[in-house]
C-alpha cells in the first residue's frame, strides 16, 4: 500500500504539471493569434465573425477587429452622355441628368 505522503507528493505534483500544461497550453495559444491585425486577417484565421453591420471579429484574447466598409457618395448627377439626346437642362437635385456641352458630350451634343 502507498504511504500517504507519496499518495499527497504525487497528487501535489500532478496538480503542478497539469497548471503547467494549461499555462503552456494558453501561452501558445495567444501566441499564435497575435500576428492579426485587422478584420481580413481575423476572419482568414477562422475566429468566429459576428452577422452584424458591419461585421465583427474577436480574437480569443479579447482583440476586436471591424469590418471596414467603403462609403459609397450618390453621384449628384446622372451621366447620360451617350443616349442620343443632348441634356442642357441645368438641374441642382440629386437624380437629374448632368449637362451636355458639346465639349462634354461630342456624340449626342452636335
Amino acid at each position: 500500500m502507498i504511504s500517504f505522503p507519496k499518495l499527497w507528493l504525487f497528487a501535489v505534483g500532478l496538480i503542478l504539471l497539469s497548471a503547467l500544461a494549461l499555462m503552456m497550453l494558453l501561452y501558445l495559444r495567444s501566441f499564435r493569434y497575435s500576428g492579426i491585425s485587422n478584420f481580413a486577417d481575423c476572419a482568414a484565421a477562422g475566429l468566429p465573425v459576428t452577422e452584424s453591420y458591419p461585421r465583427q471579429c474577436r480574437t480569443p484574447d479579447g482583440s476586436s477587429f471591424v469590418e471596414e466598409i467603403p462609403t459609397v457618395s450618390p453621384s449628384v448627377c446622372l451621366d447620360l452622355c451617350g443616349n442620343g439626346t443632348c441634356e442642357e437642362i441645368v438641374c441642382t437635385a440629386i437624380g437629374c441628368p448632368c449637362p451636355e456641352t458639346p465639349a462634354t458630350c461630342p456624340q449626342d451634343c452636335r
